[in-house]
């Protein structure tokens, strides 16, 4: 009888510490507007490296990525990129609430190799349901998937009647390829400074159609595998389409000896060549 009494006591506060270590333990985004690297953040420390020393540094903690996001969209930038960043268009304040937000990635399993198997993800913060998971045809490559992912990202936009995108992607050179080279590549017929034709070229004449036909895209890079939400949800979407695949290699009477490299490859995705 003791027992139940000390018991029956002291519930309330446990019951009180366990949701205080649950809402504690709760995932958190840290979104930087102003900093090194604007984005969000799924850690503390990987955060905090964008906002060392700097004097006007602007952040927040949110509980949900959308109040992360909408936070971003609506703080002014008062820092200009780096030099080692990508140039990116300025727009006016008026048009910013214009403008959707996607997240792309490229990834290729044994990149370079004659099974390779590349995977590209779209990732729409906020509507899950417009996310995708797709490989590519042809080459396959990681150069590749990620011309692709922004190929099929800027289409689908504009089914869905955007007019307006931020495209985050990792991959400066594509984000280079969309806003400086592929007009000097037209202008030089698709010769390199070098005397030699564009690698991928009707891969780049795809991207530069897919460009046009949207009225304005902000490019902003993203670093690989930093912690920004966005950026970590594409490369996995990238990694499902190359995983199921792969499944499907595994499982087809011509590669049943394939399957036992299946998880080893995964594992190396991360770990891929981004060169042409």
């Amino acid at each position: 009888m003791s027992y139940n009494l000390i018991f029956d006591h002291k519930l309330p506060a446990i019951l009180r510490q366990i949701r205080s270590i649950k809402k504690f333990r709760q995932p958190k985004f840290y979104a930087v507007a102003v900093g090194r690297r604007v984005g969000i953040y799924r850690s503390w420390p990987s955060s905090k490296v964008q906002i060392q020393n700097i004097s006007n540094a602007k952040y927040k903690i949110f509980d949900t990525h959308k109040e992360a996001l909408e936070y971003l969209e609506t703080t002014p930038k008062e820092t200009p990129i780096t030099s080692e960043d990508v140039k990116i268009a300025s727009d006016t304040k008026s048009k910013r609430n214009k403008y959707q937000t996607v997240y792309i990635d490229g990834s290729c399993w044994r990149n370079g190799s004659p099974n390779a198997c590349a995977g590209l993800g779209i990732y729409w913060p906020g509507s899950p349901e417009k996310n995708q998971s797709l490989t590519i045809d042809g080459k396959q490559t990681s150069i590749r998937a990620e011309i692709w992912a922004a190929i099929m990202a800027i289409r689908q936009a504009r089914s869905l009647g955007y007019h307006y995108l931020y495209i985050y992607s990792d991959s400066h050179f594509v984000i280079q390829c969309a806003t400086v080279w592929i007009e000097k590549w037209k202008r030089s017929n698709w010769i390199t400074t070098a005397g030699h034709e564009v690698k991928n070229r009707y891969d780049m004449m795809a991207l530069d159609e897919a460009v046009k036909s949207i009225q304005k895209i902000i490019w902003r890079p993203v670093v690989a595998h930093s912690g920004v939400f966005g950026n970590e949800e594409a490369d996995r979407l990238a990694k499902a389409a190359i995983a199921e695949t792969l499944s499907k290699r595994s499982t087809s009477s011509e590669s049943q000896s394939f399957d036992p490299l299946i998880n080893d490859g995964l594992e190396k995705c991360d770990e891929i060549d981004k060169t042409q």
